[in-house]
């Protein structure tokens, strides 16, 4: 791997482990006002960007492997990932909060 490629990778997967703590931020602002200092909201800002733009280019990725689908219904798809996006990063975070209060013991290979 590239070493372009694998600090690009480092920063991404480091603000991607913080990213809950985006969505807990949100979940508190809607449902009480909260205010954060500018550098604080903008560190929010940057990573629930690179979390989209993540989902958002795999998305692309997968969809550019496979030959089926037309531009309109690959719109589609990508319209649906952005709706979709609080479902999803509910449940990621749900799933990562879990990991750290009961971490797994040992590593596991899905088989594909």
């Amino acid at each position: 791997m590239a070493p372009r490629h694998r600090l690009s990778l480092i920063v991404t997967m480091a603000l991607w482990s913080v990213g809950w703590f985006n969505l807990l931020y949100s979940w508190i602002h809607l449902a009480g006002g909260v205010l954060l200092p500018a550098p604080v909201a903008l560190l929010g800002e940057l990573v629930f960007t690179v979390y989209v733009a993540n989902y958002l280019l795999g998305l692309w990725v997968s969809l550019s492997e496979r030959k089926t689908e037309g531009p309109l219904a690959r719109a589609g798809y990508l319209v649906m990932q952005v709706l979709w996006m609080p479902v999803h990063a509910t449940i990621e975070a749900a799933a990562i909060v879990y990991a750290l209060f009961k971490p797994e013991a040992s590593f596991h290979v899905v088989a594909k």
